[in-house]
């Protein structure tokens, strides 16, 4: 890839490692998994040679991201604690947050209600303080489908209620 010989050649590792992250972005979207994977696994690689700590939480979180899609719900647990505690490390609330609504999706997934709601309730309190309506659309519709799940109607339609007021006002 020409655009990644360029900063190889410059020795700048930091912009080889956005275009590496990129590439795997691009590679999930053409939903060749193997290459994704390749270069979401070399990006965390290069953002730890280069102590760029925000690089290895997206890093962590893509990879994450990529187990979920395979149902594989350990591994993608695994990736999202460990970009989740990078996260509380350095104190980065957004990315804090959005560890924890992965974390309740995650264990929403597995039929772990009570851990997911802990974390989806956690993301949502941060959330509304940072002012994220993306997230905060993705928590609320979340929570709609856990507490469907549960039985919990009243709260269900609360938050798939509060979905579609943001999602009105968003779009």
């Amino acid at each position: 890839y020409r655009p990644l010989y360029f900063y190889e050649q410059c020795k700048d590792t930091f912009g080889g490692a956005g275009i590496v992250s990129n590439l795997g972005v691009v590679y999930q979207k053409m939903d060749n998994w193997e290459k994704a994977w390749e270069q979401f696994s070399r990006f965390l690689e290069i953002s730890r040679e280069i102590h760029y700590r925000e690089g290895e939480i997206i890093a962590c979180y893509n990879l994450g991201e990529m187990q979920f899609v395979a149902e594989d719900y350990e591994q993608a647990e695994h990736f999202y604690l460990m970009g989740l505690a990078i996260s509380e490390e350095i104190e980065h609330r957004s990315k804090i947050c959005r560890g924890e609504w992965l974390l309740g999706k995650v264990y929403h997934a597995q039929g772990k209600s009570e851990k997911a709601l802990e974390y989806l309730t956690k993301a949502l309190v941060q959330v509304q303080e940072l002012h994220q309506k993306d997230f905060l659309l993705e928590i609320h519709r979340e929570l709609s489908e856990l507490y469907e799940k549960t039985g919990e109607y009243e709260k269900t339609f609360y938050h798939y209620r509060e979905y579609h007021r943001i999602e009105k006002a968003m779009f």
